[in-house]
């Protein structure tokens, strides 16, 4: 994922109930790492449009 890097620990799956619990559990921190994704890459297109546009411009969301 975009260098994002879930650590999964021996812990987390011994104490799991299930596999759906550890499922669950790498699903929310795949969230985590797509929303700093989302989030670098906004603050990316900002600084681009400030350097194009000068201070005032707003970047295009897609």
């Amino acid at each position: 994922m975009a260098g994002g890097r879930i650590i999964l620990f021996d812990g987390l799956v011994q104490q799991a109930k299930s596999a759906d619990e550890v499922a669950g559990v790498l699903g929310h921190e795949l969230g985590h790492v797509r929303h700093r994704d989302t989030m670098t890459g906004l603050i990316r297109q900002l600084g681009l449009s400030v350097v194009l546009g000068g201070a005032g411009a707003m970047p295009a969301i897609i």
